[in-house]
């Protein structure tokens, strides 16, 4: 629905006893244009050499490899993600952010993003 949505990755530290790790915690993506208006979005994140989608979020036992969002007033996500600073694209453009919710990947693991909307 857009080519050129801008995707912005965030990091967070995460401090532990004798070292600590940055988490790839969120995406931003802005620059949505009112095309996609009613479209689901999928996030996945890959590594340099596998084909395997990275496991974006860990909540308990369930693991979550790909984060959704449906671009609409509802603005409803997948398990494992909430969303925030959400705007429409009304005529212009919008933006949202995913953020993934507890055991997250390293931040040095992620080597490439895709998205994809239907």
């Amino acid at each position: 629905c857009d080519g050129t949505i801008t995707t912005t990755p965030t990091a967070d530290f995460v401090n532990a006893a004798g070292g600590g790790s940055f988490n790839f915690s969120a995406v931003a993506l802005s620059d949505v244009s009112s095309a996609c208006w009613g479209k689901t979005f999928t996030l996945k994140a890959y590594g340099d050499s596998s084909a395997t989608p990275l496991v974006l979020a860990t909540v308990g036992a369930a693991t979550y490899s790909q984060a959704t969002f449906n671009y609409s007033a509802a603005g409803t996500a997948s398990p494992g993600i909430t969303t925030s600073n959400y705007t429409s694209g009304g005529s212009g453009t919008g933006t949202f952010t995913l953020a993934f919710l507890g055991t997250q990947a390293t931040s040095g693991a992620v080597y490439k993003l895709t998205l994809e909307s239907n």
